[in-house]
């Protein structure tokens, strides 16, 4: 079985610290918590509503931030 994720691109991290967030101050504008942004930048996935929320605060499009990976499920 294929699943399908959102997962930063490897900008993110300098997209964020160059608008001059921390991980606290974006994840609170977000109304995320810190982990997420963690876990994202650690190479994990998110939820389209989360992407969504993300590229608001930062004012940013979808596709310079983020890329839909094929994962495996066993």
């Amino acid at each position: 079985m294929i699943r399908y994720g959102i997962c930063a691109r490897s900008i993110f991290l300098e997209e964020r610290i160059k608008r001059g967030y921390s991980l606290r101050m974006i994840s609170k504008a977000a109304g995320l918590t810190p982990a997420v942004l963690c876990r994202l930048e650690n190479g994990g996935c998110i939820t389209p509503t989360t992407a969504k929320k993300i590229c608001s605060v930062l004012q940013c499009d979808f596709d310079s931030l983020f890329e839909i990976r094929k994962e495996a499920v066993s």
